[in-house]
């Protein structure tokens, strides 16, 4: 033990002072604290006062609108992948609006070789509606066109070696007023006449109807197809005759169905008095 002891006061005589003391503030924190150094501000004012304060921002208003509530999106169609009819839904309408676009407003069409006939027609239709249908006319197609109708070109190669002419009415949209520009005054008269009938306006509208059909370009196919009392087949003929008791129809399928069913008076019918209704009140 003594030699041991006199080995560690001689290492502790021998060794640098440095080393010494070192070994003894080992276990001891190494950092020593600074004195603060003050770096001195080098403008004359604090960056308070030069620069000012920013306002407060004014309230804002309402965001949103008390009036429109939210919805939700559009959902997506519910497709059946087994149904082909769902697939295909709408299609035929979106087809049709590609080919020959017509809006609501129109309601019906007119096609034809004069602006007379084409008038004529829209205006014993608009004459049995409701209200809401003024017909005008536009040139399509030919000389009259004045705002850029397509002229008919190779006329001299067609069946019908005429230029041809396309005329059409509808309700509301149009160039020309069809009352006071394309109409006669005696189909006026006559529409007019139709409108007190206390018969059947009916029947009389048709007979118009069938008096003035749009004419085609091509005479051949302006066919009226009539039939009257105690015949057996119809007859045709280019323009429909107004006297005689003839009925004209456009098409021959109606005209045969005239013929097969004869120009008999349908039986006029009744509704019978309910017996269950008279025992119910008599018991009261």
């Amino acid at each position: 033990m003594r030699l041991i002891f006199t080995a560690l006061v001689a290492a502790c005589v021998l060794s640098p002072p440095s080393v010494a003391a070192a070994s003894l503030l080992r276990h001891k924190a190494a950092v020593v604290p600074k004195k603060d150094v003050k770096i001195k501000n080098p403008m004359k004012h604090s960056v308070g006062d030069v620069i000012a304060d920013v306002e407060p921002p004014s309230p804002r208003g309402q965001q949103y609108s008390h009036v429109w509530a939210p919805v939700s999106p559009p959902a997506a169609r519910d497709i059946s992948p087994t149904d082909p009819g769902e697939i295909f839904h709408g299609w035929e309408g979106d087809a049709a609006q590609v080919l020959d676009s017509m809006s609501a407003d129109q309601q019906m069409k007119f096609e034809g070789s004069t602006c007379d006939s084409v008038c004529a027609a829209c205006s014993i239709f608009a004459a049995q509606q409701e209200g809401g249908c003024y017909c005008y006319a536009t040139c399509k197609m030919g000389e009259c066109g004045m705002g850029g109708a397509m002229p008919h070109i190779g006329w001299s190669n067609n069946e019908v070696s005429t230029p041809k002419t396309v005329w059409q009415a509808t309700c509301n949209i149009g160039t020309k007023n069809c009352e006071a520009e394309c109409m006669k005054d005696s189909l006026k008269k006559q529409l007019n006449d139709c409108s007190k009938e206390t018969g059947n306006p009916a029947d009389c509208y048709n007979r118009l109807s069938q008096l003035h059909k749009p004419l085609p370009l091509d005479a051949r196919k302006q066919v009226h197809y009539c039939v009257k009392k105690h015949m057996k087949t119809c007859d045709t003929f280019r323009n429909a005759p107004q006297e005689g008791g003839w009925i004209c129809y456009s098409d021959a399928s109606k005209c045969e169905e005239k013929v097969a069913t004869g120009f008999k008076i349908p039986m006029t019918t009744w509704e019978a008095p309910s017996v269950w209704q008279a025992q119910y009140t008599d018991s009261r």
